[in-house]
């Protein structure tokens, strides 16, 4: 018999939106640091983006896996994602805050995202909202000793 993951699925497109959001978010950031801190900035936001860039196709082979559908396209990105689509912040300051903001948005989804794939039985893609959430915490402990 197979199982339908109905709340699965959903958080699991809810994240891979999240996902391509944060990847372009990021790119963006790394293509327009010009402070002080050019080099550190710069460099550390490359590795988010190609990290994020690497989690959308783990998240929709995910999706696939489970026999689900993916059913966010361009014109649902921004509706779809947890973050919202980029804007311009002038400051090293200011982007650490945003990017910080969006990942506890997504840390607390994930929170969220585990106990539900327990709850409908999916201990599977339970494993790999926990191995996410255990990276974004990681980010947000990076991230919050940046903006000391």
């Amino acid at each position: 018999m197979k199982h339908t993951y109905k709340t699965t699925s959903k958080h699991l497109n809810t994240l891979l939106a999240t996902c391509q959001v944060m990847s372009i978010k990021t790119h963006m950031y790394h293509r327009h640091v010009s402070w002080k801190e050019f080099m550190s900035l710069h460099q550390f936001f490359e590795q988010e983006y190609t990290s994020f860039f690497y989690r959308i196709d783990d998240v929709a082979e995910r999706i696939l896996a489970i026999d689900s559908k993916i059913l966010m396209n361009v014109e649902t990105l921004p509706q779809e994602s947890l973050v919202p689509t980029a804007s311009q912040l002038s400051t090293p300051t200011a982007i650490l805050e945003s990017y910080d903001k969006d990942l506890r948005a997504l840390d607390t989804f994930l929170h969220t995202a585990v106990a539900e794939a327990w709850a409908e039985g999916d201990v599977v893609t339970q494993d790999f909202f926990i191995w996410i959430l255990w990276d974004i915490e990681k980010k947000l402990w990076i991230v919050g000793a940046m903006q000391k």
